[in-house]
């Protein structure tokens, strides 16, 4: 059975899906390399979902800053006398926010008795997220489209063996799709960076979505669910995935490593970008065990499903 690596990105306008499909898989070949991995050639598919809610992309060849089409953060490679900085932020506003992100994010009695601020803050600074979960008819459309977009491109690829990468929002659309829409889809293993999945603002979203109470459960679909998190990133650090979701059927829990996202362009370093999550040395690992496994004979795959509805036998 072939092998493929799928992406599916986060937050934000984008440069067109050429740039950044090049940019992300530069960053998984820099990453490859740094491990003395080079050269190694795999089928790479970003699902693309920037231009449903933007009406033209982001210019890799704008050079004014102050335009709204500008690429402020392009792919570079790292810097290999990288030393990891304290983020600072220009705006008094959003350095006001950065600084109060534990309190509104990540405290959940906050959010109960603050829901309205809360709920300001998260459509403010993101956007999409606030239109993926309404209910206004006027955003329908954009998150089926976004769900038809996604489920159509698993479906090309649904007899090989996934690898899916998804950052940032991207992790809460592929969650709410493999729980809720098609759970079918057989991933090999789901690579979640910079997610923030484990926000309480999230799980009381993915919960009152799901009508459940209890903790939510990796989907079904998943044979194995790793989560990076860079310890500065404000979305996503502090973030034991396996403290939120429960084991699916399969008895597969989040796995989570915390790493060093080294990406930082002139001079201002930004922990949650996703190139640096990309090329990160433990990232980089994963990704080639996946490419260098051979495919599982019968008998063996038989096996290991039979272990795995038994969890008590020895791995």
């Amino acid at each position: 059975m072939s092998k493929v690596i799928i992406g599916i990105h986060g937050l934000g306008n984008k440069p067109r899906k050429e740039i950044l499909s090049k940019w992300w898989k530069e960053s998984i070949d820099e990453g490859l390399k740094n491990i003395g991995k080079s050269n190694l050639e795999y089928e790479f598919d970003l699902i693309y979902w920037a231009d449903i809610l933007n009406e033209k992309p982001l210019d890799e060849i704008e050079k004014a800053q102050t335009s709204k089409f500008f690429v402020s953060e392009k792919y570079i490679p790292s810097d290999k006398n990288f030393i990891p900085k304290k983020v600072e932020l220009k705006s008094l506003v959003d350095q006001f926010l950065y600084n109060q992100f534990d309190k509104i994010f990540y405290d959940p009695d906050f959010i109960k008795n603050h829901e309205l601020i809360s709920e300001f803050i998260s459509n403010k600074y993101f956007k999409e997220l606030g239109i993926y979960y309404s209910n206004k008819a006027e955003y329908k459309d954009y998150r089926n489209i976004i769900i038809y977009r996604i489920l159509s491109r698993l479906k090309k690829h649904e007899n090989k063996e996934i690898l899916l990468i998804t950052h940032s929002m991207g992790s809460i659309i592929i969650y709410d799709i493999l729980t809720k829409f098609f759970p079918k889809f057989k991933i090999e293993k789901l690579l979640t960076v910079g997610s923030p999945l484990g926000l309480p603002i999230i799980l009381e979203k993915i919960k009152s979505e799901l009508n459940i109470t209890g903790h939510p459960k990796t989907p079904e679909s998943v044979k194995e669910w790793i989560n990076f998190a860079d310890p500065e990133d404000k979305i996503a650090h502090n973030s034991n995935y396996s403290e939120f979701y429960d084991a699916n059927s399969l008895g597969v829990v989040p796995t989570n490593y915390f790493i060093t996202n080294d990406y930082e362009i002139c001079g201002q370093r930004n922990p949650h970008k996703a190139y640096g999550y990309l090329r990160a040395a433990k990232f980089s690992e994963i990704i080639f065990e996946f490419l260098s496994q051979k495919e599982k004979s019968w008998l063996s795959k038989k096996f290991e499903s039979f272990k795995q509805k038994f969890l008590w036998l020895p791995k």
